[in-house]
C-alpha cells in the first residue's frame, strides 16, 4: 500500500510504499504518448501537481486517471 506520494519535478514522483520501499516514477513519456484526452490533459504540469493517494493507488481528478501501485512497486511503469 502506497503511505506517500511527493512530487519531485517535471512528472516525475516519489511513491514511499508501508513496507519502506520506495520508487521513483517518470510518466512524462506516458503522458506523451497517450491518446486518452482524459490523461493527456495532465501534461499540463499543474494538473498533474494534483495527484493524491487512494486504495487503488495514484490518482488524479476525480478517478479519471490513476496508477496501480502493484505496477509502481514492482517497476511496471
Amino acid at each position: 500500500m502506497i503511505k506517500e506520494a511527493i512530487y519531485i519535478e517535471d512528472y516525475k514522483i516519489l511513491v514511499k510504499f508501508t513496507d519502506g520501499v520506495q520508487r521513483q516514477i517518470d510518466l512524462q513519456t506516458f503522458l506523451q504518448n497517450t491518446t486518452l484526452p482524459n490523461v493527456r490533459k495532465y501534461l499540463d504540469p499543474e494538473l498533474f501537481k494534483t495527484f493524491h493517494i487512494t486504495p487503488w493507488g495514484l490518482c488524479w481528478g476525480d478517478n479519471e486517471w490513476d496508477i496501480n501501485p502493484i505496477d509502481v512497486y514492482h517497476q511496471k511503469i
